[in-house]
Order: C-alpha cells, then sequence, then structure tokens
C-alpha cells in the first residue's frame, strides 16, 4: 500500500493514479491556525492557499473515504476502520 500526501490532488488530476482517496477535513478555523503554526505564516496567506483549493465539499464527492481531523484518537480510529475496509475491498 502506498500513501500519498497532497493538498491539490484533484485540482493536480494525481487522483487519477489512485485506487482510493481518502479526505482529510478539518474546521476552518482549525485548519488555518495549524498552517499559521506549522508554517509560520499569517492568517491571509493561509486564505490564499485555501481559496486556491477545492472545497471540503468538492473533495469528499469525489473522495472514497473521509476521516474528520477535529480529535486525534477519533481520527486514528477513523484511520484504522479505512484501512480495514480496503485490505477486505
Amino acid at each position: 500500500m502506498v500513501v500519498k500526501e497532497a493538498a491539490i490532488l484533484f485540482e493536480s488530476g494525481s487522483d487519477k493514479d489512485c485506487d482510493a482517496v481518502i479526505t482529510v477535513v478539518a474546521p476552518l478555523t482549525t485548519r488555518i491556525e495549524r498552517v499559521e503554526n506549522r508554517d509560520n505564516i499569517s492568517k491571509q496567506e493561509v486564505l490564499n492557499r485555501i481559496k486556491n483549493q477545492w472545497t471540503d465539499e468538492m473533495r469528499l464527492e469525489k473522495s472514497d473515504y473521509s476521516i474528520e481531523n477535529n480529535d486525534l484518537t477519533k481520527a486514528f480510529q477513523q484511520v484504522d476502520e479505512i484501512l480495514k475496509k480496503i485490505v477486505n475491498h
């Protein structure tokens, strides 16, 4: 199994190379805060990046699975459930 992380998977057309797509979503405020802290950039810079990406709704519509990344423990549980489904497919 190979996992490919890509913020612009659909925009780049790379989804066509994947057997399954998992989209990870989080509230906008959480996403902004995480990117600000990770990349040491301003809120406006984060928003500029986000506006060039597909919306969560657009990505979820084309995804096979989704993970809500609000709570790390719950996110790991969702990953385990998805992996079991993929392996048993």
